[in-house]
């Protein structure tokens, strides 16, 4: 059994938003904490106060999309602040541009990251994962297709140098 005082702590934003096991939101109010293992994928969201929360569960690799938009209904459902249906809009980007991104990337939390341009279309592979389409919102910020996870590139010049997804950075290793 944790204490209060220990779980007071734990939901303490510490490095990079992250308490002791959740990520706190920006904004104090909220922590949460996702998990995958082949063919499953998890996702929780609660209040810090209140005694509120959601958490779903997938036995699919393509679970993300599903949760999120479970999770989106219930906090809409119950009236929470904090998380809404989120929109994007594709940039309409120079196909010239595409090929810069392509490479490989040594991601610390994953091992190797390959992003691929195929048939005019920008694909991830992550070791364990579904492989994933990113769409493009600007010339550095693309977002994954299936969940909506925003991906940053960062660049030297018109030199692609690596990524940040999430807090985490990766390096263009290739």
């Amino acid at each position: 059994m944790i204490s209060p005082e220990m779980a007071k702590h734990m939901l303490e934003p510490g490095m990079n938003g992250w308490g002791l096991g959740p990520a706190i939101t920006a904004d104090g109010q909220r922590f949460g904490h996702g998990g995958s293992n082949e063919g499953f994928r998890c996702q929780f969201a609660a209040f810090i106060e209140g005694g509120r929360g959601v958490a779903v569960m997938t036995n699919s690799d393509a679970g993300g999309r599903l949760m999120r938009e479970i999770i989106v209904t219930v906090f809409a459902e119950y009236g929470w602040p904090g998380i809404a249906p989120e929109e994007r809009t594709v940039a309409d980007l120079d196909a010239a541009l595409y090929p810069r991104y392509a490479g490989r990337y040594d991601f610390p939390e994953l091992g190797v990251i390959t992003i691929e341009y195929v048939d005019g279309r920008l694909m991830v592979d992550v070791p364990g994962e579904t492989r994933v389409e990113l769409l493009p919102e600007s010339e550095t910020v693309f977002f994954d297709r299936d969940e909506g996870t925003e991906v940053t590139f960062t660049m030297a010049g018109d030199r692609v140098t690596g990524f940040v997804v999430e807090g985490q950075r990766a390096e263009k290793i290739e």
